[in-house]
């Protein structure tokens, strides 16, 4: 929260723009209580929004998480791959893009 913090105050906006981001972001945040085992305890209401019943997805992207519903996560995942196979969207085609960035540096 501290970088999204220290990110958004680096962001071109206006007091309208930031005032709607720190409410949506910031004020809807919570801290999730971990249990003995190291667990984490999805609180009923942020469950209920997600549509979460008994089964989770947890999502790893990059430097950070997500958690689905196993079926939207699903829909979800299907929906992005087919855009990128439309796109030619590959780690292939990442690698390439980056190692030819870096050496244009």
């Amino acid at each position: 929260m501290e970088d999204l913090a220290a990110d958004l105050e680096l962001m071109d906006l206006s007091d309208e723009e930031r005032e709607h981001l720190e409410l949506t972001i910031f004020s809807a945040s919570v801290a999730l209580p971990i249990d003995p085992e190291g667990r984490m305890i999805l609180p009923d209401d942020l469950r209920e929004f997600a549509g979460i019943d008994d089964q989770i997805a947890f999502v790893g992207k990059s430097k950070t998480f997500q958690l689905w519903e196993p079926g939207a996560f699903n829909a979800r995942m299907a929906e992005a791959r087919e855009k990128s196979r439309v796109h030619g969207v590959s780690l292939s085609s990442i690698s390439s893009a980056a190692r030819r960035r870096a050496l244009q540096s």
